[in-house]
């Protein structure tokens, strides 16, 4: 139970960290290049 609670734990904050990159990649750039060097595993999660 913990495993599963601290992987949905995890996922959510890759997917905020994601989509503030998104938000915030054109304003401040260099936040963009560490988060898109792993999309495969932000896009597909197990």
């Amino acid at each position: 139970m913990a495993q599963w609670l601290w992987c949905m734990h995890t996922a959510a904050l890759f997917k905020v960290s994601f989509m503030v990159s998104m938000l915030c990649g054109s304003c401040t750039g260099y936040m963009q290049p560490s988060l898109l060097t792993v999309p495969g595993s932000v896009q597909n999660p197990i």
